[in-house]
Formats: structure tokens, C-alpha cells, sequence
């Protein structure tokens, strides 16, 4: 034959080491020569070891090269030939002693089941393309590849397995595109992967894309481009210019963004792929976040970033995850809240709570609390004007003392939120606007209390005066139980409703009066100030006093033992001094009064208005709750005044006043103060004049003020607790949930339970019932069934009767079942627990099992028609299914 270039593969050393390996295996005694066809290799020849054998290559170039390397080959050494030459240029005299007596032709793949300890390969593998099996050699782990769990190696096994390996990352098979997401964060692992034999990369990267998903490849692809954006970044990107819902049109800044990402991730991305490598991003950062990964700031930056340099920066505001997308959400409530506010009606505020949906939904918005809370507290406040309840016409003080108790304090805590604002220009301009609007209403049921305001005593039974605290609600508990009856000395309605809902989930039980459904509250001592007020708390009557009379005349009143804010300083080591949880534990000592300054000392040295305020605000307030438990108490918190918080307005300088109040002998009241004269009037003379506008200070600027004539002053919480493993109280129940209606649901009339009506096997046709006759809400309009005859139906149906039949002996009332129907239906389907247990007329602690019996009842063959949110406090109704589940749709 001529000479010339021969036709022969250039093996590469991995191939040609794993080809050597797997002939020393096979190698005899009687065959030690093993023949390959090759580029006969331009170097000096190659000695190996494989073991205790020792392997030396040569370059076959002619025959007379094979035959002097036999004539040189020791007996305990392989000889391996790369020739370019064929059996007849050979001779016998060469194939004779090689194995199989033939020059062997590698296949590359027939090499890949061993470097797995499979039994032979996938038919897919060998699709992936031909770079592969030099890959997988030349990338081979110093221990080998893993071994396949049983059988062939796959496709998928070996992709995984090889994308790895060159990543530098975990070489198990396990590798999945979340995971390889996550490691393309890496410098280190990004270098690897652009380092990469252009052609093997760009063959893993379609290999990837059918193994371990689409987007695997968009997101090697943008490592691939040298750009040094994050993957993750790049995701929540792509979570915007493909969003999640399509949109009936979109705008040409996101179509051409979409054009410019290709430059990172590659042309002709799918929507399908594109979604993918988005919600991959989006749960990689929740997951990260989640665990306080400082890394999460700094991904949402660069998307956002990322957007900007694209060309289309408005649209991280469509983000339910970028904070542009929380910032873009409260500007769309604050625009619905403004329209609202410039209208009477309620028709927009559906609107309104469909924007705060969106502002609650965003997925990162716990990262701005404060943002979150007050939009929250924007749209209850929105409700609240809404509500029957926001008016300024009250006919007696108590009466509007009762209301504010229940109702306006909760308002004014909402407010406290909302005065606090938004760092968001536009939302705050919009909160500034409903405090204003919320300000003008409260100003006029303060100035409505003043005109009512005398220093006599009320006559009602809901609010007491602050000095029958001890025969009205202390005295009458400590004969059921011993009692620790703590004064927050400044504590508002606002900061009690805070601090009360921290207290059940410490497993105490809120009560009230038997026969009463909200919590008392009392009125202080005039002026509302802690001379005159928390002295007449302590001592049972009206008194002036300090400390050691309130000491005293406790013990006189009641036989109680009193601590005040020096008496629990405690030595090193100690939460309460020995004094304190001594008598708190003893048995004999049935009544213990605590003393607690921390709300009244922040009027002066902190931002009452602008604290979160929860049982671990106040100093000593959960240490002494410990303490109360262990000993079995009830515990009643109170106070001896409320107060207003500095916003601005007037200061007038008066010499000798206190905060809010003035002496008579200063001059006549003018009209933003109103004069007080009686018993109840313990100022020198029995006579004062008490700032009746919340702005009104008569001392230098302190962060909050008592002793005027608004609600906020005037009116005293009142809480009563037990323990949930101890007995009831006799003369108090378990309360019912005590938020009012808007703060947890749109402010709608909440429907009086009357007995529903009695159902008929008769016929499965419903019971054509006035709705009006039933509950007290305006007739609604359905184009299937008018809704609120829908849950008399349901009641009426014998479907229901089965479901009842089943339910045992004590099945939930039919009374509470149409209660809680109809209000489901009524606010559309969700409604929260707490309203819930309002409408049925049941306390916190029966909620639980009311509503396992009420699913019980309507969830025909498993089927949830009754559900809990996820959020773990909104019963969720299925009204389409509840309407299939007990035969009332249309035609049936």
C-alpha cells in the first residue's frame, strides 16, 4: 500500500487508558499483545501500570516497529500497538501473537457500561451525540464514576452524573436543575463551566435541557455568556416578562425586553421554559429567604436591575416578589383608597380589599412589616368609616364610653399605624388624607363625650367607675379563684386590644360578664391622672394619694398586697424579686396588685403611638403571667387612665398645669376645653378644666399626654383572664372574639340568629322563607338563588337531614348552622373566624370544635364545600359546591 496520511482515529488518552485497563482484565498468559488501530502516537513510548501489571504502548508504524517491540517484551509485560496500518501490512508474523489476531477497532461506547458497573447502555444515550463517551473518559472522577443502581446506564443517570463532575460539584446522579440553579451562584463552579471545550458544552447544555429540564439550559446558557448576572436574578426576571397569568395584551417595552434577555439566555426561549426557570427562581429565593440568607437582597437588586437595563424597569412592579412589586402594589391601594375616601358609597371598597389581597399576597412582603401592617390598618380604617358604629351621636357618656371600648379605641390603634405612614410618597400622601378623615370623626366623638362629661357618677353597667373596680370585677373573681390584678398604669384601649391577643395563645381564657358579650371598661377619676385615678382604683373610693396610700388602703379595701415599679427590682440572677412571686404563690394571699410604669413612662421618653405593643414590651408583664399560672390566679388587667398621642397642634403654656388639664383659677374654659365640677372631681375645689381637642398640651412637647377629656383619657380597659386548665369564674363565661366586625372582615351587618326554620321531607324543593324574616341584611341578587335564602335552604334539604342523621347524637344547632351559612354567604364565601364565632354567638374557645362539627355537616362525601385558608384564620365556602353538594342548582 502507499504511504501517506492514514485513516486512523487519534485516541485521547482517557480512551486510551480505559481501553488499556479494561485488556489488562482480559489478558492471559498466552496473550499479552493487544492491537489497535490509531494515529500511531509522535512520542516516545508510553510505560503504565495497572496493578502488578506493568503495560508499555509503542507507535505500530510499520511491522518491522511491531515485531522489535515483541523481540523487546519481558514476560510479565503488556504490549499495546497503535497502528495506522491494516492486517495484510502486517503480516502473520504480527497478528499471530495479538489478541484475536487482528488489528481491533475501538468503539468508544462499548467503554461506557464499565465506567458505570452497568450491564450495557440506554438506546438514548447514544442520541445525546458522539462527544459523549470521550467526556465521560476524559471527566472521569479519580474514583470512578458511581455505579447504576441496577441494569443500564441511562441517559439521564449519565447526564446528571457528568454535568456534575464538570461543575466540580457532587458526581451521584442526584444532581437536579434546582440544585444546579443554586450551584451556578457559585464563581468557582461558573468558571468551570465556562472554561469548557466549546463543543461539550455546548452538547451538555441540549443534554440538560431534555434531563433536567428546559430551563436548565437557559440558565447555562446565560452562565455560558460571560455576563456576570446572577441565574437566580436572571428567573425572577423572567417571572416578569412571563408572567404567570396571561394578559390579554401586553406592553412593547415587555415584548422587546423578552427580545433583549435572549443576549442571556439564548434565542427562542419558550414561555413554557421561560416559567419554569421563573418559579425554580422564585422558590430558590422564598427557600433562602426563608432562612435568613443574606444572599436574597442582593439577588432582588440585580434582577431589578436587570430589568432596568432591558428596558422595561416599570414592570418589577407586576413582581410578587421584587420589592418594586410590594411598592407597586401599595400605590395601586393607596389610588383605590383615595377614590374611595371621595365618596360616600361603598361601592369601591371592593376594589380596595381586592388591592390589599394583592399587597398581603406578595410573597416577600413580610420583609416590610411595617408597610404590610399598615395598609392592613389603612383598609380596616376605611371600614370603620364605613360602619354604623363611626358616628359622633351617642345619647349618654356611658353610651359612647361603651362604644369607644369596643369599638373607637380600636380605630384609634389602627390610626396609630396609619399616622406612622409609608416610606412610599404616594402611599403616604393617601394615609395622611385617612387620618385626617378618621381624625375629623374621632375629634367629634371626643367633643360629643366632653359636652356629655360631669363629674358625676355614671349609671351603667357596662362602664363602671374606676373606683369600683376592686367591689365590681376583683373582689367578686377572688372568691372563685385568687387574683393578680396588674394596672398598666396608661394603658389605652388601643394597647390593650394588642396586648390581649397575645395572651390566649399563652393558653389564657378571656371572660366576661355573665350575661354580657364584650369586655367591661371603666372611666377614671377626673382629671385622668395617676394622683387621682390609680389611688381610687386601689383604695376602693375616690382618693388623691401616692404609693404608700395606695399601699394601704389596698390592704384595707381588699386585704391585697400592692407592688409598685420599685418593689420588683430584682437581684442578679432573679426575673422577679422573692417578695413578689412569693406572695403571688401563696394561697392564703388571695388578691396581689401589680404596679407596671412601662406604657406611662414611654408618654414621656419614647413613641407609644408608633410601639407594637405585645406582652413583651411591658417589663415584668410575661415573667408575672409565668407566675399567675403556676399559682392558679386569674388575672385582671387594667388601668388607671388612658391617653393621646403627641400629632401636633396646640400648645398653650399654662403655669402649675398638668399635661391636659388645668385649676379653674387660671381662667375660664374656652372652646376647645370643657369644665368639670362634682364627686367624681378630685382637683383642688372639685372643679377643673380638661382639654377636650386631642392637640391641645398645656406642658412642653412629650411623646403623649393624660389627663384631658377624650375618650382615649378617659375610658379604662378592663381584662379578665383564667387559665384554660382551671375551673370557670362564677358570674363570668368565656368570651366571644372581642374585634370588632371591620377589623377582620368588610363591615357588614352581622346576621341575628333566630331558630331557622323547620325542614320538610316533603319535597326537595327549598323553602320559599323571607330572608328578611330570618336575618337582618338587605336582599341580595343571585342569578341561581337569591343568597340569603341559601342557607335556609340548606338547613331545609334532605341531604342536610342525612348529614345530621350521621353526625351523632349532639349534631351543631341548626340555629348556629344558618348563622354561620349565612354569613359565609354574605361576605362572599371567606369570611375570619373571629366573625364566625361573633355571628354564632359562641366564645374563642368554642370556635374550634363549632367549626369541625359545621364541616362535618356540609362536607357531603369528603368533599371540602368547608375549608380553612392556609393563612390558618379564614373559613373558606365553596359556594358552587355547596349549592351541587345539597341539590340546589338550577332545574333542581
Amino acid at each position: 500500500m502507499t504511504s501517506g496520511t492514514r485513516h486512523a482515529p487519534v485516541l485521547s488518552d482517557a480512551l486510551l487508558r480505559e481501553s488499556i485497563k479494561l485488556f489488562v482484565e482480559r489478558a492471559d498468559a498466552e496473550t499479552r499483545v493487544l492491537l489497535l488501530r490509531a494515529q500511531p502516537r509522535s512520542l516516545a513510548d508510553l510505560n503504565l501500570g495497572f496493578g502488578d501489571r506493568s503495560v508499555r504502548v509503542v507507535a505500530g508504524v510499520s511491522q518491522l516497529a511491531v515485531l522489535d517491540a515483541y523481540s523487546t517484551l519481558a514476560e510479565d509485560e503488556l504490549l499495546v500497538v497503535l497502528t495506522d496500518r491494516v492486517d495484510q501490512e502486517l503480516g502473520s508474523a504480527v497478528l499471530i501473537p495479538a489478541e484475536r489476531q487482528t488489528v481491533q477497532f475501538i468503539d468508544d461506547w462499548n467503554l461506557v457500561p464499565a465506567l458505570f458497573n452497568a450491564t450495557g447502555i440506554d438506546p438514548r444515550l447514544r442520541a445525546i451525540g458522539s462527544w459523549l463517551p470521550a467526556a465521560l473518559l476524559e471527566h472521569q472522577p479519580v474514583n470512578g464514576w458511581p455505579a447504576v443502581p441496577a441494569g443500564a446506564i441511562t441517559a439521564d443517570f449519565a447526564v446528571r452524573a457528568l454535568l456534575a463532575q464538570v461543575l466540580g460539584l457532587r458526581g451521584d446522579g442526584e444532581l437536579d436543575a434546582i440544585m444546579l440553579l443554586e450551584q451556578l451562584e457559585n464563581a468557582d463552579v461558573r468558571q468551570r463551566w465556562v472554561a469548557l471545550d466549546e463543543t461539550m458544552r455546548k452538547g451538555m447544555t441540549v443534554a440538560a435541557s431534555r434531563y433536567l429540564g428546559e430551563y436548565s439550559a437557559l440558565a447555562l446558557s446565560a452562565v455560558a455568556s460571560g455576563k456576570s448576572v446572577s441565574v437566580i436574578a436572571i428567573g425572577l426576571a423572567a417571572d416578569v416578562l412571563w408572567p404567570r397569568a396571561l394578559p390579554e395584551s401586553e406592553p412593547a417595552a415587555q415584548i422587546i425586553a423578552r427580545t433583549r434577555i435572549e443576549q442571556y439566555v439564548g434565542v427562542d426561549v419558550s414561555r413554557t421554559s421561560a416559567r419554569a426557570y421563573a418559579d425554580a427562581a422564585v422558590s430558590i429565593v422564598l427557600r433562602r429567604d426563608s432562612t435568613g440568607d443574606p444572599r436574597t437582597d442582593q439577588v432582588i437588586a440585580q434582577a431589578e436591575a436587570l430589568l432596568r437595563d432591558l428596558g422595561w424597569a416599570e414592570g418589577a412592579e407586576n413582581s410578587e416578589l421584587l420589592r418594586a412589586g410590594l411598592l407597586g402594589r401599595l400605590r395601586i391601594l393607596a389610588q383605590r383608597l383615595n377614590s374611595a375616601l371621595k365618596t360616600q358609597s361603598s361601592n369601591g371598597d371592593a376594589s380596595v380589599e381586592d388591592a390589599l389581597n394583592l399587597v398581603s399576597a406578595h410573597l416577600l412582603g413580610h420583609r416590610d412589616p411595617a408597610e404590610i401592617f399598615s395598609a392592613q390598618m389603612a383598609v380596616r380604617l376605611l371600614r370603620w368609616l364605613r360602619a354604623k358604629e363611626a358616628d359622633a351621636e351617642f345619647d349618654s357618656l356611658a353610651e359612647g364610653m361603651a362604644r369607644y371600648a369596643v369599638d373607637g379605641g380600636w380605630a384609634d390603634r389602627a390610626l396609630a399605624a396609619v399616622w406612622s405612614g409609608s416610606a412610599e410618597p404616594v402611599v403616604a400622601a393617601t394615609y395622611a388624607t385617612l387620618a385626617g378623615k378618621v381624625r375629623v370623626l374621632r375629634d367629634a366623638q371626643d367633643e360629643r363625650a366632653a359636652q356629655l362629661l360631669t363629674g358625676s357618677r355614671l349609671d351603667s353597667t357596662r362602664v363602671v367607675p374606676v373606683e369600683e373596680i376592686l367591689s365590681v370585677a376583683v373582689q367578686p373573681i377572688s372568691q372563685s379563684a385568687p387574683v393578680l390584678l396588674i394596672v398598666l398604669d396608661g394603658m389605652s384601649v388601643a394597647v390593650a386590644t394588642e396586648l390581649a391577643q397575645d395572651m390566649a395563645p399563652l393558653g389564657w381564657v378571656e371572660l366576661v360578664r355573665e350575661g354580657s358579650s364584650q369586655r367591661l371598661a371603666a372611666i377614671s377619676a377626673l382629671p385622668s391622672v395617676t394622683t387621682y385615678s390609680r389611688t381610687s382604683l386601689f383604695a376602693g373610693t375616690l382618693l388623691a394619694g401616692q404609693q404608700d396610700v395606695e399601699k394601704s388602703r389596698f390592704a384595707a379595701a381588699v386585704k391585697g398586697a400592692l407592688f409598685h415599679k420599685d418593689d420588683l427590682r430584682s437581684g442578679g440572677g432573679e426575673t422577679l424579686p422573692a417578695t413578689v412571686t412569693s406572695a403571688i404563690a401563696s394561697p392564703a394571699q388571695r388578691i396581689v396588685g401589680i404596679v407596671l410604669n412601662t406604657i406611662d413612662d414611654a408618654l414621656a421618653k419614647h413613641d407609644p403611638g408608633g410601639t407594637r405593643w405585645n406582652l413583651g414590651q411591658v417589663q415584668h408583664l410575661r415573667a408575672l403571667l409565668n407566675e399567675a399560672a403556676q399559682a392558679g390566679r386569674s388575672v385582671i388587667l387594667t388601668s388607671d387612665h388612658g391617653h393621646v398621642i403627641e400629632r401636633g397642634g396646640e400648645h398653650r403654656p399654662v403655669p402649675g398645669a398638668g399635661g391636659r388639664w388645668r385649676s379653674v383659677a387660671s381662667g375660664p374654659a374656652l372652646p376647645s376645653e370643657t369644665q368639670v365640677s362634682g364627686p367624681r372631681v378630685l382637683a383642688p375645689g372639685g372643679s377643673a378644666i380638661l382639654a377636650r381637642v386631642e392637640g391641645l398640651r398645656y406642658t412642653s412637647k412629650a411623646a403623649g399626654y393624660h389627663g384631658g377629656a377624650s375618650l382615649a383619657e378617659l375610658t379604662i380597659p378592663l381584662l379578665v383572664f383564667r387559665r384554660q386548665e382551671r375551673p370557670a369564674v362564677r358570674g363570668w363565661v368565656d368570651a366571644m372574639p372581642q374585634a370588632p366586625v371591620w377589623w377582620n372582615d368588610r363591615a357588614r351587618a352581622i346576621p341575628r340568629l333566630v331558630p331557622a326554620p323547620a325542614k320538610t321531607t316533603a319535597t326537595k324543593k327549598p323553602l320559599a322563607v323571607d330572608a328578611q324574616s330570618l336575618f337582618e341584611l338587605p336582599p341580595a341578587e343571585d342569578p341561581v338563588q337569591p343568597l340569603a335564602d341559601l342557607a335556609q335552604s340548606v338547613v331545609a334539604s334532605e341531604i342536610f337531614a342525612g348529614q345530621e342523621a350521621r353526625a351523632g347524637r349532639h349534631p351543631l344547632a341548626n340555629v348556629i348552622v344558618h348563622g354561620l351559612l349565612s354569613v359565609l354567604v354574605d361576605q362572599g364565601g371567606r369570611a375570619h373566624k373571629d366573625t364566625l364565632a361573633v355571628a354564632a354567638g359562641i366564645s374563642t374557645t368554642a370556635i374550634e370544635p363549632t367549626l369541625a362539627a359545621f364541616r362535618r355537616l356540609l362536607n357531603v362525601d369528603g368533599y371540602d364545600v368547608v375549608a380553612t385558608d392556609t393563612d390558618g384564620h379564614t373559613v373558606v365556602l365553596d359556594l358552587p359546591l355547596l349549592r351541587e353538594q345539597f341539590g340546589l342548582e338550577p332545574g333542581k
